[in-house]
């Protein structure tokens, strides 16, 4: 007897059962996970590398980018982002405020020790405004 697959309705009906529970599943399973030595393996960083090189040889970003165009992406912000963004950040606010501390703290030291404004525009951009991007540069989180 040849095997009975599930339609496509039925494996999305058993998603939609199931959701209740895959909070606790996923919270469950990623308590354990252990994945940091592989991803940072030099077999992982090879694949990175020629996934990346075939995708951006290929242009496969941009093509699906056209295909897909602006109204699916608008939808999902609108359909999935919307709802979430706000308690999303909120969960989030000790994290940013740890990390934007400490980029912001030393750049406002700097900020601080400027000379005056004066009546040169170029002058100022010179004595203020490009020691303070070199500020934000120098304190960045990812160098």
């Amino acid at each position: 007897m040849g095997k009975v697959h599930k339609t496509a309705s039925e494996a999305r009906d058993h998603l939609r059962d199931i959701v209740p529970k895959i909070k606790d599943r996923y919270a469950a399973s990623t308590s354990r996970a252990e994945w940091a030595e592989g991803a940072a393996s030099e077999e992982a960083e090879t694949n990175f590398n020629m996934a990346m090189s075939a995708a951006l040889a290929s242009k496969k970003r941009q093509t699906r980018c056209r295909e897909v165009g602006d109204g699916a992406y608008r939808e999902g912000c609108r359909e999935k982002g919307a709802p979430i963004i706000g308690a999303r950040i909120t969960a989030a606010l000790d994290k940013y405020m740890a990390n934007f501390s400490r980029v912001y703290t030393p750049v406002l030291s700097v900020v601080d020790a400027l000379p005056r404004r004066g009546l040169d525009a170029m002058a100022n951009i010179d004595a203020r405004l490009k020691p303070t991007v070199q500020a934000w540069i120098d304190n960045k989180l990812r160098k």
